[in-house]
């Protein structure tokens, strides 16, 4: 169950959860050379970041990517190869229980549009 909250609520895989990802459960975070064992070959969400904090006009996060994709291993080792900073750390929705990949990767995007005030870095 995915519920909506405005407040920062707690910390799951290191990170600071806030709003719909509450009860979204991500992997811990891996370097792209360990997406293929890392990341599954299976519909999800995958999420990007950096190491250093990036300014957004009404804040500053380290997220730069999101992404739903029918194959996560498949597609996060791409969009890694491709544009992927050598400093990125990856990490995937473990579950997205009754949601589409695309319903989430939705909710996440418009959470941090919300938040941050522009879409994230790609």
């Amino acid at each position: 169950m995915v519920r909506r909250t405005d407040t920062k609520v707690g910390m799951i895989a290191g990170s600071w959860v806030w709003g719909y990802a509450a009860a979204m459960r991500f992997s811990t975070w891996y370097p792209a050379a360990q997406i293929a064992e890392q990341a599954p070959s299976a519909p999800g969400v995958f999420q990007v970041r950096v190491r250093g904090l990036i300014d957004y006009p009404t804040g500053r996060s380290a997220m730069i990517h999101y992404a739903a994709a029918a194959d996560l291993r498949a597609a996060a080792s791409e969009w890694a190869a491709a544009l992927g900073p050598a400093d990125a750390l990856y990490r995937h929705l473990d579950e997205l229980g009754s949601q589409t990949p695309q319903q989430v990767l939705d909710k996440l995007v418009k959470r941090f549009g919300d938040r941050f005030g522009a879409a994230p870095h790609q």
